[in-house]
């Protein structure tokens, strides 16, 4: 009887390690550094009318600031409907903040 492929325990280890440890605290560091030099249209739009993200947790009823913050980041998809909230919230077309990359998922630009 032929003996299965095992786990392959070492490799899984070696991609677990790059998400631990400092190497971890560095990309997200470069990632809040990045999106502070290239601002997402949405974050760009929400500042120029004086909102803060707590405002437009309001305006869009989001739960929670984490959620609306990773979607300004454009780490997040937002539904269409959230989409279009915020839109509206902002007063501008979802073409604007967005872009669509599937029937039902869009990501700030």
């Amino acid at each position: 009887m032929a003996r299965s492929a095992t786990f392959d325990y070492r490799q899984h280890n070696q991609k677990i390690a790059g998400m631990r440890g400092d190497g971890w605290k560095k990309k997200l560091q470069q990632s809040k550094l990045d999106a502070s030099k290239n601002p997402t249209a949405l974050k760009v739009r929400r500042v120029s009318m004086g909102l803060s993200q707590d405002d437009m947790l309001q305006l869009i009823e989001v739960n929670t600031q984490t959620t609306y913050a990773r979607i300004e980041r454009g780490e997040r998809f937002a539904s269409k409907e959230r989409a279009e909230k915020i839109a509206r919230a902002l007063n501008a077309s979802v073409k604007q903040l967005f872009i669509q990359s599937d029937e039902n998922k869009f990501l700030a630009i």
